[in-house]
């Protein structure tokens, strides 16, 4: 079943979580950390402007819980060395193709509080029966979520059981959005859920952001559906197209395989919350994702079909890191039920 090449693909346990799974809270400089905890990952890859340009959204990780900083212009010290080296790309996934292309020309930015890049954010919330006894606990995920926002933050509600309800539009406006929502939720739970459809009325609370502003999606969800008319193909392929990250939080043991394919192909992140101590972890590692990291962007290698990015980072003291990410121009996406055509497609999961 796809669900197991998946979770062998990203590395995901039984209850769909990275089986390494450390949630990054805070922030801490190069200089102060122990350069034995460290690694390095691609948590999202833009390649809307493919075959001009890629963008990779890079964090260096401290595994006792810190993102690190001051690795790159215009944070890093005047004396630090270089510490993103090398780049290359692997095209194709069979036995039968695979070429490695280096990638010599390539520019590292550093994005931190400093910056105050304003993010655009629509909330997806399920209130159907099933998710009756996990509602308090969204509720409470809900308001810490909120409490996070900085004033240059944009964000957008919507609600869905049988029936979907914009909560909110698109604002930075805290006060009122805490106003409404908490209205809203008085109302207690629906029946059926039509939790796709939900989820692109949600997407499309942002379609006034341009195309290269951060946009994304987190869903409170337990992967219930009943009765939506849109596909979970269709909700792919509309936040691909409009480059928008979905952030997918279950709810004990949701059902979700879904929603666990959507985050990990469209550069979101899937998480499993059991306590309120998880969702406030799981609230910071959102926002700290979206407001620390390293940009690295370049001109790549023309190639139709799947590109597997390395990004070398030398820290010295300890032994090379290589930070990978994924992107996939076959004309087919991995979301789409293969058999229904001839051509093959490549798959990561096809090794």
């Amino acid at each position: 079943r796809q669900s197991h090449t998946v979770g062998r693909s990203f590395g995901l346990g039984s209850d769909g979580e990275r089986t390494k799974e450390v949630r990054f809270t805070q922030t801490r400089s190069i200089d102060s950390v122990d350069v034995a905890n460290l690694d390095a990952d691609v948590w999202k890859v833009e390649h809307y402007l493919y075959p001009d340009s890629i963008k990779l959204f890079v964090r260096v990780l401290d595994s006792t819980g810190y993102v690190v900083t001051n690795m790159a212009a215009p944070y890093k010290r005047p004396d630090a060395p270089d510490y993103f080296t090398a780049l290359k790309e692997t095209l194709g996934s069979s036995r039968r193709y695979k070429k490695t292309a280096a990638v010599n020309d390539f520019t590292v930015r550093e994005f931190g509080e400093g910056d105050s890049i304003p993010t655009f954010i629509s909330l997806a919330i399920d209130y159907s029966g099933s998710m009756k006894g996990a509602v308090e606990m969204v509720a409470y995920g809900t308001e810490i979520f909120l409490d996070l926002a900085r004033p240059c933050d944009n964000i957008a509600m919507t609600t869905f059981h049988n029936t979907i309800t914009r909560v909110f539009p698109l604002t930075n406006d805290i006060p009122m959005m805490q106003r409404e929502y908490r209205a809203y939720h008085k109302r207690g739970v629906g029946l059926f859920t039509v939790a796709n459809d939900g989820i692109m009325a949600a997407l499309k609370e942002l379609d006034t952001v341009s195309i290269d502003k951060p946009k994304i999606c987190v869903v409170f969800a337990d992967g219930d559906e009943n009765s939506s008319r849109t596909k979970i193909g269709d909700i792919f392929a509309y936040a691909v197209k409009h480059n928008i990250s979905i952030y997918c939080v279950g709810f004990g043991f949701a059902r979700d395989e879904p929603l666990q394919e959507l985050s990990l192909y469209t550069g979101g992140k899937y998480y499993r919350a059991y306590t309120k101590k998880d969702l406030l972890a799981i609230f910071q590692d959102i926002w700290n994702s979206l407001r620390n990291y390293y940009l690295v962007t370049y001109r790549p290698p023309r190639f139709e079909g799947l590109h597997t990015v390395d990004l070398t980072v030398q820290i010295p003291g300890r032994d090379t890191l290589i930070a990978r990410g994924v992107y996939d121009k076959t004309p087919l996406n991995p979301m789409v039920d293969s058999s229904e055509f001839s051509k093959r497609i490549l798959f990561a999961f096809d090794e």
